[in-house]
C-alpha cells in the first residue's frame, strides 16, 4: 500500500484555529464507556508552529481534580510538497505525554519523535520511579504521514483532507497512526501491542448538510466521527469498545 494521500486531498485549508499563533479553543464532551460515564475537557491551541492538545477524563459526578486520565500531545506545523511540487502544510508529531490510573495505580507513558532519524523513543513507568519499558522503533515508511491517534482529525484538518473530501463528496486518507498512552491504551481497548498502527480516513457523507461523517480503520477496529461545518467534534463512537463520546450541552 502506498501511504502517500489521494492527490485531490493534498492543499491546505487554512484553518485558522490551528494555524493563528496564540489562538486557544477548550471544549467539553460527555463519554461513556463499559467501565461508566465520564466528563472529558479537552485544550487545543498553537503557539509559534507547534500545536498542541490537553485533555482530562474524569469521572460523571467528579471534580477534574479527580481525573482518571490525562495527556498532553505535540506536533508542529512543517511544509512538504505535494506530487505537483505545490507547497503544503502538514501537522509533524513530537512528543505524547500519558498518565491513567488503573486499579489504584498510577501508570505514565511518553512517546518523543525523532524526525532526523525517523524513529519515536517510547518510555513508561508505573507509579512514580518503577520503569517498565523503553524502546526505540523505527519508522515503517519514511515517506508515510503520521500522525498520533488523538490529533488524527486535526492532522486531516490542517493537511487539507477534510476540506477537500466534503467538497468532492470522497475521500480516502492513507496515514500511521502513532498510538499516544501505548502500550496502556491497547491494553485498555484490546489492541494488538503495536505502537504504530496503518490506517485510513474515509468521508462517509454529510447529514443533512450539518454534520459531516468520517471514519478511521486500523487493525479491525472502526471509528465514526461526526464533525460540524467548522470540522470541531461533535460525536465519537467507537463501535467495537461501545464508546460513545458527545459534546457537552
Amino acid at each position: 500500500m502506498n501511504f502517500l494521500l489521494i492527490l485531490f486531498c493534498l492543499f491546505f485549508c487554512g484553518c485558522s484555529s490551528i494555524t493563528s499563533s496564540g489562538s486557544k479553543v477548550n471544549h467539553s464532551f460527555n463519554l461513556q464507556d463499559v467501565s461508566g460515564e465520564y466528563k472529558v475537557f479537552s485544550e487545543e491551541g498553537s503557539k509559534e508552529s507547534r500545536y498542541y492538545l490537553k485533555e482530562i477524563v474524569y469521572p460523571k459526578e467528579k471534580k477534574k481534580e479527580d481525573w482518571v486520565e490525562k495527556k498532553t500531545i505535540v506536533s508542529f506545523l512543517r511544509k512538504i510538497r505535494s506530487k505537483k511540487k505545490e507547497e503544503i502544510f502538514q501537522l509533524y508529531p513530537s512528543w505524547a505525554q500519558n498518565e491513567v490510573w488503573i486499579e489504584g495505580i498510577k501508570f505514565f507513558s511518553q512517546l518523543k519523535i525523532d524526525s532526523k532519524k525517523k524513529r519515536v523513543e517510547e518510555i513508561s513507568y508505573q507509579g512514580d520511579k518503577e520503569k517498565l519499558s523503553s524502546f526505540v522503533q523505527a519508522f515503517p515508511d519514511e515517506k508515510g504521514v503520521y500522525c498520533f491517534f488523538s490529533q488524527v482529525m486535526s492532522c486531516g484538518k490542517v493537511i487539507g483532507f477534510l476540506e477537500k473530501a466534503i467538497e468532492k463528496n470522497v475521500g480516502k486518507f492513507h496515514l500511521y497512526l502513532l498510538m499516544d498512552g501505548h502500550p496502556f491504551i491497547n491494553e485498555q481497548y484490546s489492541l494488538p501491542t503495536e505502537l504504530i498502527f496503518p490506517a485510513e480516513l474515509i468521508y462517509l457523507g454529510s447529514e443533512k448538510g450539518e454534520r459531516y461523517r468520517f471514519s478511521l480503520q486500523f487493525s479491525g477496529e472502526t471509528i465514526l466521527y461526526d464533525l460540524d461545518e467548522e470540522m470541531n467534534l461533535v460525536k465519537k463512537v467507537w463501535v467495537s469498545q461501545g464508546l460513545v463520546q458527545e459534546k457537552g450541552r
